[in-house]
């Protein structure tokens, strides 16, 4: 995650001083991205990280910041092997997303 964060900051540093009417704020977005940390991260709950009760939690947190939404999940962070990435997406869609099928129905 820190190799993501410091591509991301390299990335978005090229903006500094660029005006946008359709992005208005980027001198704040780059700096935004550049303080993140993965501790950051985890401590304000931007990454899934733990057991399936702890992602869970961290899933309902997210829903309750910003209701409904398709999260997009990246698992292959600190260069894990296709087998750990795999394993990871396996639990996350048989031990995660069952907690949510009902609430998604409208059941809950």
């Amino acid at each position: 995650m820190q190799t993501y964060l410091r591509v991301a900051c390299e990335a978005t540093s090229g903006w500094t001083g660029r005006q946008s009417a359709q992005y208005p704020g980027y001198d704040r977005l780059v700096s935004a991205i550049c303080s993140q940390t993965p501790e950051s991260n985890l401590d304000n709950g931007y990454a899934f990280v733990g057991t399936p009760d702890e992602v869970i939690d961290q899933v309902k947190h997210m829903r309750a910041l910003f209701g409904e939404h398709e999260p997009s999940l990246q698992v292959s962070f600190g260069g894990i092997n296709d087998a750990e990435a795999l394993r990871t997406i396996e639990l996350f869609a048989t031990a995660i997303m069952p907690a949510f099928t009902s609430v998604a129905a409208g059941v809950a």
